[in-house]
């Protein structure tokens, strides 16, 4: 990166000196002539600065450039800065995030005993409620044998069905034939 600064500056000062040598032009149009000395002086200014410029690649290169060597020194601490603030902003944003993690570890245990404590009073109630209405209808029940027990059972007595009459009468057969005879010769007329 450095390099390519200096080769800027190469060709700033190329431009530089193609303007004066622009210069010198308008001045030979304008019936000015240079003089042989001046074009040597430049060539020998430009040797000059190219010979600087050739010094100062070869100590860029060699990292000993003191421009190189001051920005390079200035980097360095902006570098050693920004990792500082780095690990100071890291060290603070891991402080926050295991202090948010405790606090919501306790939130949470907090929490669950809350909910525990609840659904203890809520199965408490819910058995209590559950023994209330055992007992009541233990009271119903006793309350029910006592009456049943005053009460005398009666049985009604249904009137007797024609099917009722022929079973019993089959369980006496004897009495059946007798009956059947008086009734064929009660109806049998004789015939003279």
């Amino acid at each position: 990166m450095a390099s390519s600064s200096y080769q800027y500056e190469l060709e700033r000062e190329y431009d530089e000196s193609s303007e004066e040598e622009e210069d010198t032009d308008d001045s030979f149009d304008e019936g000015i002539q240079p003089g042989h000395a001046h074009t040597e002086m430049r060539e020998q200014m430009y040797q000059d600065k190219l010979a600087e410029l050739k010094q100062q690649l070869s100590l860029l290169q060699t990292g000993q450039l003191p421009e190189y060597v001051r920005r390079l020194r200035r980097l360095e601490a902006t570098y050693r800065e920004r990792k500082r603030v780095s690990e100071v902003i890291r060290e603070i944003e891991s402080d926050m995030v295991e202090h948010e993690f405790l606090r919501e570890k306790k939130s949470a245990a907090r929490e669950f005993e809350d909910h525990k404590v609840y659904l203890r009073e809520q199965l408490v109630a819910e058995l209590e409620e559950k023994q209330k209405a055992v007992e009541a209808e233990r009271h119903n029940v006793e309350l029910l044998a006592d009456t049943s027990e005053l009460k005398t059972i009666s049985t009604r007595k249904l009137r007797r069905r024609p099917n009722e009459l022929t079973s019993k009468l089959l369980r006496f057969p004897s009495q059946l034939i007798v009956r059947y005879q008086l009734c064929v010769r009660s109806t049998t007329v004789p015939h003279t």
